[in-house]
């Protein structure tokens, strides 16, 4: 009994320290074995749970990565956790000079708007008289937490192409 009981605390051990590669060869006895089915199906069931999850989170970084949003990702304090490029283009700003940094103290005229935006809000603005940018900030959860985001859209392009048709249609009905 002391030695299949070592054993399950080594086993025990292997979870506290996430390591799910940890199996056990069934020892003869009936009551043991059962233990040991059990906490083999359960690693089993870890392992395939942290590989999915690992698959997911690889999945949406490239997505965020690749967006043709701006994306700032905030941490459980409101800190700037990560920034992706098409906001770095966006802003005209290196991720050095805000990684960690807390979003209410950043500097410049468009980080102003960002600074200001509440959870849930999503605001129009326009600058130097031609970009014309849509702000949102939003939430999801990460390990039971809250955690903020903002997508910054660029709608110059989409704005001009909607005035191009209105002035054709103009046009068209004028003609």
């Amino acid at each position: 009994l002391i030695k299949p009981l070592k054993t399950l605390m080594q086993g025990v051990d292997a979870i506290r320290d996430r390591d799910f590669n940890v199996k056990f060869v069934p020892t003869g006895k009936h009551e043991v074995d059962q233990l040991i089915g059990v906490y083999n199906e359960m690693i089993d069931h870890l392992r395939t749970e942290r590989t999915l999850q690992e698959q997911q989170h690889f999945f949406l970084e490239k997505l965020i990565y690749t967006s043709p949003t701006g994306i700032i990702i905030l941490d459980y304090d409101s800190n700037i956790r990560q920034i992706n490029p098409k906001a770095m283009q966006i802003l005209s700003i290196d991720e050095k000079s805000l990684i960690g940094r807390p979003v209410d103290e950043l500097p410049g005229y468009f980080l102003k708007y960002i600074r200001d935006i509440r959870h849930g809000e999503s605001k129009i603005i326009k600058l130097d008289g031609a970009a014309t940018y849509k702000l949102q900030r939003a939430h999801f959860i990460d390990r039971g937490f809250s955690r903020d985001f903002i997508m910054i859209e660029e709608l110059t392009a989409e704005i001009l192409a909607a005035e191009k048709n209105v002035y054709g249609k103009v046009i068209r009905i004028m003609a």
